[in-house]
């Protein structure tokens, strides 16, 4: 795909936060959502993940009635952010069908300082009782979770962190000018 095509002034745009989990992405939401023409997906929290269902992109209609408010006119992008997505082939297939025009926002961070916020993150939320030095050790082995509760392993601690793996349907769907990668470091500095 070459990339997005430039919008008439008038039309809305369409951007996704797709991830990375504990890389900043709600700061990133936050902040843009501050912004007077920019209209988040709601609720923020929990995250929409419309996208995570099979058969979505057929339901465009319904996901901008849901998750928008109407009627504002001074709007000219909406914005999504669910990270469950980044690591999800069907969303992204999803996504693409529906907004092939959309811009995708990956937000990424030192992979180390990422894995460890993120375990620091599964313990408060009572979803790991294991030490940071187990729970790193048996990450290779599919640890199960209720995926009724949580849409993702809550236990890809390492793994989550190599973003290329993930990044690459992204690019390939979307293409290289739809795609901004934030790196949390340098946003913060």
């Amino acid at each position: 795909m070459a990339g997005p095509e430039p919008r008439d002034p008038g039309e809305v745009g369409q951007a996704v936060i797709v991830g990375v989990q504990r890389c900043g992405t709600t700061s990133v939401a936050a902040a843009l959502a501050q912004h007077p023409q920019v209209a988040f997906a709601e609720p923020l929290w929990p995250e929409p993940k419309f996208f995570l269902q099979g058969g979505s992109a057929h339901r465009r209609q319904e996901y901008l009635d849901r998750h928008y408010r109407p009627g504002d006119t001074a709007v000219r992008l909406r914005c999504e952010k669910s990270t469950s997505y980044f690591e999800s082939d069907g969303a992204c297939d999803e996504i693409a069908e529906a907004f092939p025009e959309a811009r995708i926002v990956v937000v990424v961070r030192d992979p180390i300082a990422r894995a460890l916020s993120h375990y620091a993150f599964t313990s408060r939320s009572g979803l790991e009782d294991l030490p940071l030095h187990q729970a790193l050790d048996l990450e290779a082995e599919q640890r199960a979770w209720d995926t009724d509760a949580v849409s993702v392993s809550p236990y890809r601690y390492l793994s989550r962190g190599r973003y290329v793996d993930d990044l690459g349907r992204w690019d390939r769907t979307f293409g290289a000018a739809a795609v901004h990668i934030v790196v949390l470091e340098e946003l913060q500095s």
